[in-house]
């Protein structure tokens, strides 16, 4: 109930903060947009962008693109991938096209798809809050189209 002193002095770590959390009893039909850190443990049909990391925990699984700074998976996904930095855990199933700027797998990991590694990629900033996420999943592609 009460914290003591020591722990409510440890530097809080912006890549560790997750804003949003999808519990692992959830299942979500549409798309995500956090300008911060998800994590998912439950089912996402849609597309997911967050301006933080997004992890994708043991029982998560996303069944659309993810697009956003990093993006760690223990679970499952399927659909395009486009992260500065990815980390496939040993239990990590992901199907599709991955774009990034670094990539990590570990022992165990397994991934359907081609990799195309890119210098640019994730450099997108999130629209304005109260944007809607269709356009905002949109805007990175819409970018894409045009180089």
């Amino acid at each position: 109930m009460f914290k003591d002193k020591k722990d409510r002095s440890q530097p809080s770590n912006s890549t560790s903060a997750i804003d949003t959390i999808i519990g692992a009893q959830c299942r979500i039909q549409g798309d995500i947009l956090s300008q911060q850190s998800v994590k998912i443990d439950g089912q996402i049909q849609g597309n997911v962008q967050a301006g933080g990391t997004v992890i994708v925990g043991d029982k998560g699984a996303v069944n659309g693109d993810i697009r956003g700074s990093d993006l760690i998976v223990f679970g499952k996904t399927e659909g395009l991938i486009e992260v500065k930095k990815l980390h496939l855990k040993p239990n990590a199933r992901v199907t599709g096209n991955i774009r990034t700027q670094s990539l990590q797998v570990e022992d165990g990991a397994v991934y359907t798809g081609d990799i195309r590694m890119d210098r640019n990629v994730g450099n997108a900033t999130l629209p304005p809050a109260g944007s809607t996420p269709e356009k905002a999943i949109a805007a990175p592609a819409d970018k894409l189209a045009n180089k």
